[in-house]
């Protein structure tokens, strides 16, 4: 979340967290700190994966489409993703059939 208090219809609200008004973005970063691909939350996006809302939930889906908009020679590397986003099952299950590792936190809620 990217703190700010001026008017912009990206703006979100989020109640209960540290930084509660701002613009929430979700980057790909190598080891180095340095990103590879990036993008603004802005509600309904226009390219929007209805699969991926359904399978994953609309917090998820737009990390998984950025990790599917790799380029080829990015998706042969060995890669790990860590992500911030509460998840169940179904993100650590893509990243291993996709033979890519992750570490996420699992919400008690989203367990069958």
């Amino acid at each position: 979340m990217i703190k700010d208090f001026g008017r912009h219809s990206y703006k979100q609200f989020v109640r209960g967290q540290p930084i509660r008004f701002g613009y929430k973005a979700l980057f790909l970063c190598i080891t180095s700190g340095y990103f590879v691909k990036f993008s603004f939350y802005q509600g309904k996006s226009p390219n929007a994966n209805a699969a991926y809302e359904e399978q994953f939930g609309k917090t998820t889906a737009p990390f998984i489409q950025m990790i599917d908009n790799l380029t080829l020679e990015v998706k042969q590397l060995a890669l790990n993703f860590s992500f911030d986003l509460f998840t169940g099952f179904a993100v650590p299950s893509f990243l291993t059939d996709e033979d890519y590792g992750g570490t996420g936190t699992i919400i008690e809620n989203r367990v069958p």
